[in-house]
């Protein structure tokens, strides 16, 4: 029988993604709710894989037992209680802070209350070294102390002291949206190439829509390309072969394209 919406969730072996699964939605994602509904006590009778109409039956019993809204999809705030039993308030409720501008023809926008803890965080790693090397250059493995050869192409060498955290410019831009709740490398986006030939996860923006957390994608320089975070005004963070991390003047004239990530479904 399902709880009461005083029960306890129990601990249950599910990893919170953080796409929004619904009907029609298929794979492991969709496997470990369904085991994670069942251990809650929530049958969804049929543990296959497949978020069918029965799936949606239990969402929504769930949802209905612990305050959500109920619409039998399962996005973030749904997933997070079935992960630990507790709900995280959405991004959205802390009121966005305008962001100052520079001059009438830059891009204005506002930056949500995420985007502006994870431009925060990227500001706590002015400094670190740039490396375009797997698996270091999405800062969470430190440099192992060996010298490594570049994987892009430039066939350069890094000297980094052992234990140090580096990033290259797409890797900077993985682990900034980690800390937003958007694993992009579970969507195929690891590399500055994917993000530009993207079409199905990020959206395509003109210079006239940016928002701080956006990207902005640099023409190709020797075959190699360059992505930065847009923070507003003419200013963009981004690790790059000559400072590293590093906060500097958005190159207008230099740009390819934009792209817009989206944040987490608030279900």
């Amino acid at each position: 029988m399902p709880m009461s919406i005083s029960g306890h969730v129990p601990t249950v072996s599910f990893v919170l993604t953080t796409r929004e699964l619904s009907v029609g939605s298929k794979g492991a994602d969709v496997l470990k709710l369904q085991k994670a509904l069942v251990a809650a006590g929530f049958a969804t009778h049929g543990v296959d894989g497949k978020f069918g109409a029965q799936t949606k039956v239990a969402v929504m019993k769930f949802q209905k037992a612990h305050g959500l809204k109920v619409d039998g999809v399962a996005g973030h705030r749904t997933l997070a209680a079935l992960n630990g039993g507790t709900v995280k308030p959405p991004v959205t409720t802390v009121p966005p802070k305008q962001v100052t501008t520079v001059g009438p023809s830059t891009p204005t926008g506002t930056a949500s209350a995420s985007i502006q803890e994870m431009l925060a965080w990227g500001k706590t790693k002015l400094g670190a070294p740039y490396a375009a090397v797997n698996p270091f250059r999405f800062g969470d493995i430190p440099w192992d102390g060996k010298v490594h050869t570049s994987e892009n192409g430039s066939g350069r060498k890094y000297h980094i002291a052992k234990g140090k955290t580096v990033f290259d410019c797409s890797g900077f831009v993985v682990a900034m949206y980690r800390k937003a709740g958007v694993d992009l490398v579970a969507q195929g986006l690891a590399s500055t190439q994917q993000f530009i030939g993207d079409t199905h996860f990020l959206q395509p923006l003109t210079k006239q829509n940016l928002k701080p957390g956006d990207l902005i994608l640099y023409k190709p320089h020797k075959g190699i390309g360059h992505v930065v975070i847009y923070m507003g005004g003419d200013q963009c963070i981004e690790s790059n072969s000559s400072k590293g991390v590093s906060i500097n003047t958005v190159h207008w004239n230099n740009v390819k394209t934009y792209r817009r990530v989206p944040l987490p479904e608030q279900g």
